[in-house]
């Protein structure tokens, strides 16, 4: 069993009704089902087995992101945390200070890529950082809340998630440099990429070892 709580920092955004925090498996299609957060901002997660894990919170307000996810009063890695009978989830999310991504995806003839999957890897080590998002019919994307500090944005083609990907390791994603982007967001600030998305055959090539 694993509890946990959320803490929230900044002018309120908007009720926290709705979010659910999500265990995901690393290297592993298993899941845990998802826990919602209660009204006293409490969660849980029952016959958790052991395993590797990292924390993805869903359906969080617009204005909010997540600043800092403990488990077992560490840090959770970019590699997630081993699952521990009688340990417990301390997650932060805040309110303040958030960064903004824009950007434009272009698809492997040059066209802007509808509905490509654009992800955001943070450089410092801080798991939760690790966001998804997707493009518009146009191409254009926005990330309006992320938490401040360096981070390495890429598009694909296929469909993923920031934090299964991030799973596989960092190296994995170095043959993808010349498709990425790399930015610093500061406090309230807003950074602007255009990216050239990976191909569905690019980024089975880049993980072919996993």
């Amino acid at each position: 069993q694993i509890r946990g709580s959320i803490k929230t920092e900044g002018k309120a955004a908007g009720s926290l009704h709705g979010t659910e925090i999500q265990l995901c498996r690393l290297n592993n299609a298993d899941s845990v089902p998802p826990a919602p957060v209660k009204d006293d901002l409490s969660f849980s997660f029952q016959n958790v087995t052991l395993g590797q894990y990292t924390v993805c919170v869903a359906h969080l307000p617009a204005a909010y992101y997540v600043k800092s996810v403990l488990y077992d009063g560490k840090e959770v890695p970019t590699t997630g945390f081993e699952a521990a009978s009688d340990a417990s989830l301390s997650i932060v999310v805040s309110a303040a200070g958030a960064a903004r991504l824009d950007g434009k995806v272009l698809d492997s003839a040059g066209k802007p890529a509808a509905y490509a999957l654009v992800t955001i890897f943070p450089a410092d080590g801080i798991a939760m950082s690790a966001l998804t998002g997707v493009t518009d019919a146009n191409g254009d994307f926005a990330l309006p809340a992320v938490r401040p500090g360096p981070y390495k944005v890429l598009a694909w083609e296929s469909s993923g998630s920031a934090l299964m990907l991030q799973g596989a390791g960092l190296e994995a994603l170095k043959p993808l440099d010349a498709k990425s982007a790399t930015v610093k967001l500061k406090p309230g600030g807003r950074e602007t990429v255009q990216l050239n998305w990976v191909s569905s055959e690019e980024k089975e090539k880049a993980f072919v070892v996993r």
